[in-house]
């Protein structure tokens, strides 16, 4: 009678330890990528990159000043109230307010992605920190997800769309919406007394140091590109492993 071998093999049960250096280096790209994504964002918010030219005074500003000013029309005079005096028939000035209103929607919203991506970005490097710490542990893991194929499961779908960065990227995308409907109401007829209400109304160009976020982002994509196609190269080895198909790694 045939002896039946299991397939649990010490060999096999110690399979993933030749990954876990390949794992380990995804994780110091992870948080390398968390970092500068995050450090790119708040240049971006933060830094006045913005130039207002008039005559012999030029004025800088940032998202930031910008987002200030709209929360100040929100939550000042000019907000709620503006829109039931406009619906009223008031003035232009009230009419300006309440537009400017509805476009600082996109700040709020885009601060609320800022938020979220931030708690997001946190979780994702504390866990990559662990697995730097426990590299035996994660390394296991993301193996087992890898053979069952739990990599490709509907979670890790909403992960891979719905990432940290992925909320930063929505919360400038909200800003740039921004941008873009304020300088279409500038060209609107009359629009000159409202100048009050938004600096991109008067913004003529951009400074130098729009180079410094956009570096810290530049990075991002380069380490979550490497980390990515580590993952795949991992991932095509496993599996050749599964198909007992020969491979150099």
């Amino acid at each position: 009678m045939e002896e039946v071998q299991t397939v649990s093999t010490p060999a096999t049960n110690s399979q993933y330890l030749k990954y876990s250096g390949s794992f380990k280096k995804q994780c110091v790209l992870n948080i390398a990528a968390g970092i500068c994504i995050l450090v790119g964002t708040v240049l971006l918010l933060f830094v006045p990159i913005f130039k207002i030219d008039a005559l012999l005074i030029s004025v800088e500003f940032s998202f930031f000043d910008e987002i200030k000013l709209a929360f100040s029309g929100l939550i000042g005079s000019g907000g709620l109230a503006a829109v039931a005096e406009v619906s009223s028939g008031s003035g232009a000035a009230d009419g300006y307010s309440s537009v400017f209103m509805i476009y600082g929607i996109f700040q709020i919203f885009a601060v609320i992605m800022f938020a979220i991506g931030l708690c997001c970005l946190l979780a994702d490097v504390i866990k990559s920190c662990f697995g730097i710490v426990n590299a035996d542990t994660y390394a296991i893991t993301q193996y087992d997800k890898i053979k069952t194929r739990a990599a490709e499961g509907k979670g890790r779908r909403f992960g891979r769309y719905y990432s940290p960065a992925s909320f930063m990227v929505s919360g400038i995308m909200f800003e740039v919406l921004y941008v873009v409907y304020v300088k279409i109401f500038s060209n609107m007829l009359g629009v000159g007394s409202a100048y009050m209400y938004s600096n991109f109304l008067s913004v003529t160009g951009v400074s130098w140091t729009i180079i410094f976020p956009f570096l810290f982002i530049a990075a991002y994509v380069a380490c979550w590109a490497l980390k990515k196609y580590m993952f795949g190269q991992v991932k095509t080895a496993i599996l050749k492993e599964d198909y007992q198909i020969s491979t150099n790694m």
